[in-house]
């Protein structure tokens, strides 16, 4: 049996193959931490794709330009500040959603009436989209290849307020679907054989309806209890290292005159905008919170890894988020005709989200806000602007017997 992974993050356990065990030397493959620049972040075309060799044994430490990275569930995370002057407006009043944003096949699956009580935030027009992923696996060794399992991430059963799974749907029957830590989900599908030259598509398609949120900062939660899943953001984690003596010390620096969590949350974040220089070029890019720490320089990335490593430091439950948003902030790049096709490849981007008792998860986005003088970022996001895929990224795994397979994976909106 062969592997071929591509890793984002920590891997998952791998697939287990029963024709024969995966050897220590089946290394997962780290496509680095080096985003694409948004400026040239369409240099790979859709059909891009370099065959590995199955039996290579693959140095997970060495870092791939992105020419050596057909496979990809996850690019780096790409920070979208082309046009900083790009005005932006006020969210408005609308709807609430009160309720978690899990996966769901029932269309409206956590939305209330904009009739619901008052609540900790405000959601304003949403916006529906139409999210398409695509895995093309391809055979271009000279022997069919059989037993094809491609262990697939989907998109997580994300808690965000500012997103709902309307409709899910995939072109090939799921033979599992695995529900795992930090509300990641994965699933499996089996492609019978392929043969050499052959190729075959598997696409997974999400209906969205994201909105722009603001935060009632001023809302009295009274008595509340805690959220599910807010233990585990507190604890720290690769590229979070808030257990460490610097993190731990500045949080404290900062924080140390405030009782109110809402309040210490903002000090974090002011800090993180005051003490970072955005550089795509920053050697330290994507190297975590403690990196960013040190340098005060890097991208969206390490905005967001700083901000979360500081509130969990300060005893605030936080995230990273992983995704896509549109470089202008305004969501105006993804308002597509019926039928057109917007690649997101260029628009991969990071941002954060702190939990506050009675509140709930709210986003924070320290990169986006670095040009605005109003924090217009702290507990808000001023448009539909962003696209949650997950809070921690997956590699997607694919093995096989025989021939030589290669996978490409490409996300693309469509217009509705």
């Amino acid at each position: 049996g062969s592997l071929l992974e591509k890793s984002a993050g920590e891997p998952l356990d791998p697939l287990q193959d029963q024709q024969e065990p995966l050897s220590p030397a089946d290394e997962p493959l780290d496509p680095g931490q080096d985003p694409l620049d948004p400026e040239q972040g369409q240099h790979l075309p859709q059909d891009h794709q370099e065959p590995l060799d199955p039996q290579e044994s693959l140095d997970p430490q060495e870092p791939l330009s992105p020419a050596d990275e057909p496979l990809s569930p996850a690019d780096e995370p790409l920070d979208p500040l082309q046009d900083p002057q790009a005005p932006l407006e006020a969210p408005a009043d609308g709807g609430l959603l009160l309720a978690g944003a899990g996966a769901s096949a029932t269309a409206g699956a956590g939305v209330l009436s904009p009739a619901a009580a008052a609540a900790p935030y405000s959601l304003g027009e949403g916006s529906t989209r139409k999210l398409q992923v695509e895995l093309r696996v391809d055979n271009s060794g000279n022997t069919e290849s059989t037993g094809i399992r491609l262990d697939v991430p989907l998109l997580g059963m994300l808690d965000s307020p500012y997103q709902v799974i309307l409709e899910e749907s995939y072109s090939h029957e799921v033979v599992e679907i695995k529900e795992l830590e930090m509300l990641n989900r994965r699933a499996l599908f089996e492609i019978a054989s392929l043969p050499p030259g052959g190729s075959e598509t598997v696409t997974l398609t999400y209906e969205l309806k994201v909105y722009p949120i603001s935060a009632n900062l001023d809302f009295d939660p009274g008595r509340s209890e805690p959220q599910p899943h807010t233990e585990e953001f507190l604890q720290p984690a690769e590229n979070i290292e808030s257990d460490h003596s610097e993190i731990k010390a500045r949080a404290e620096k900062v924080t140390y005159a405030l009782d109110d969590p809402l309040d210490r949350a903002r000090a974090l974040f002011n800090f993180v905008i005051e003490h970072m220089s955005y550089d795509r070029n920053a050697a330290n890019r994507n190297g975590g919170a403690l990196a960013a720490l040190r340098s005060g320089t890097g991208v969206c990335e390490d905005y967001a890894a700083l901000f979360v490593a500081l509130c969990r430091a300060s005893g605030i439950p936080a995230r990273q988020v992983n995704g896509y948003t549109d470089p202008r902030g305004t969501g105006e790049d993804w308002q597509l005709a019926p039928g057109e096709v917007h690649s997101l490849r260029g628009y991969r981007h990071s941002w954060a989200e702190f939990y506050i008792p009675g509140l709930g998860w709210l986003p924070a986005d320290p990169t986006m806000n670095i040009y605005e003088s109003e924090r217009a970022y702290f507990a808000s996001l001023p448009q539909a602007a962003y696209l949650a895929q997950n809070y921690m990224d997956q590699s997607l795994r694919a093995s096989y017997r025989g021939g030589q397979l290669a996978v490409t994976w490409d996300e693309q909106l469509i217009g509705k």
